[in-house]
This record gives structure tokens, C-alpha cells and sequence, in this order.
């Protein structure tokens, strides 16, 4: 507990220094943020309209399952993903056509068992990924 709320007022003495701006003010804020709900027993999970939406991996909560029968809640990494969509085009080494893709946009949550199969089975909420051991080799 004296180690978290360590890390606790590392992160808001950082937050409150003068040389923090823009995204380094955001990332301590939410850093803060995460280790004070943690301090005081949250759980850390947010609601899902709060999630990065430029490609970051995260845990992603599913309280409707997969679509299986008698599938209740899934967590699960994932991320927001943004295609717009068009058409590819493909040519010899001479330039002539050779054909193309026509392939449909999508935005959405990916995940990575699966994805998301329909909009009753979206997630709900999420929570950035835990840090990676510190003892690695």
C-alpha cells in the first residue's frame, strides 16, 4: 500500500510541475488518476466513450459474452481501428490493370480473439494494459 501511494504522489507532484504540457499533462493526469482509484479500491475500469481511439491496446469489457450460448461477461485486448475503405488497384510490372479490391470501411473495437460480432455484443468498458514485470530478463 506505502509503495502505491508512493507512485500516487510521484504521479501529482509530476502532474503539478511547471516543465508538464499537452499530452505529458494527460498521460500524468490519467496515470494519477488510475493509481488514486486503485488507492481508494476501484476497480480502474472506465466507460468505454472515454477510450483511446488512435490504435492503443487495451483490456476491453464485454458484459453480453461472445454470442455463444450461456456466454455472460468477456475480457478481452483489443483496440479502435479506423478504415476508411476504397479501392486498391493492381498492375504488372509494365503498368497494365490487372484488377482491384473494392473492400468496405469499418470502424470499430478489434479484438483480439475475434472481434466484435454484433452491436448488442460491444464493450462496455475498458482499462489500459498493466505495466510489464519489472524483474524481466
Amino acid at each position: 500500500m506505502d509503495e502505491l501511494r508512493e507512485k500516487v504522489e510521484t504521479a501529482l507532484r509530476a502532474v503539478a510541475s511547471d516543465g508538464w504540457s499537452g499530452d505529458a499533462f494527460a498521460v500524468g493526469i490519467e496515470e494519477a488518476t488510475d493509481a488514486i482509484l486503485n488507492l481508494i479500491g476501484g476497480d480502474g475500469w472506465k466507460p468505454i466513450e472515454t477510450a483511446p481511439k488512435d490504435g492503443t491496446t487495451v483490456l476491453l469489457f464485454c458484459p453480453q459474452g461472445d454470442g455463444s450460448p450461456g456466454s455472460t461477461q468477456r475480457t478481452t485486448v483489443g483496440n479502435w481501428c479506423c478504415d476508411p475503405g476504397g479501392t486498391t488497384e493492381y498492375r504488372d510490372g509494365d503498368g497494365r490493370y490487372m484488377g482491384q479490391d473494392d473492400r468496405d470501411g469499418f470502424e470499430g473495437w478489434l479484438s483480439w480473439d475475434g472481434g466484435f460480432s454484433e452491436d448488442t455484443m460491444m464493450p462496455t468498458h475498458w482499462r489500459p494494459l498493466p505495466p510489464p514485470p519489472q524483474d524481466t530478463p
